[in-house]
């Protein structure tokens, strides 16, 4: 469902290069499947999980995307880590 749910954000998001769109992504999956992010969840605020998660994820996304485009300052690129697919998209990831 994280895989799922930061797909559909990253959809509705516009980049200048492809690659960024990527990076941003992976930046939203780090943060979904960080177990601190889990536990911090607290039930008797809100039983809501699903637009804590969105919030996390578009947070995410947004910190992934003032990486590459809103620093001050930077004289080269950050470097970009995506992940790409091997054995003709049959589910085995490299980074």
């Amino acid at each position: 469902m994280f895989i799922l749910l930061g797909a559909k954000l990253h959809k509705k998001m516009s980049y200048i290069d492809h690659h960024v769109g990527e990076d941003t992504l992976q930046q939203a999956y780090v943060q979904l499947f960080d177990n601190q992010k889990w536990m911090s969840f607290d039930e008797n605020k809100t039983t809501n999980a699903f637009a804590y998660f969105t919030e996390i994820a578009k947070r995410a996304i947004a910190l992934g995307y003032n990486k590459h485009y809103k620093v001050k300052g930077l004289k080269e690129k950050p470097p970009i880590y995506s992940i790409q697919r091997s054995n003709d998209g049959l589910g085995i990831f490299n980074i």
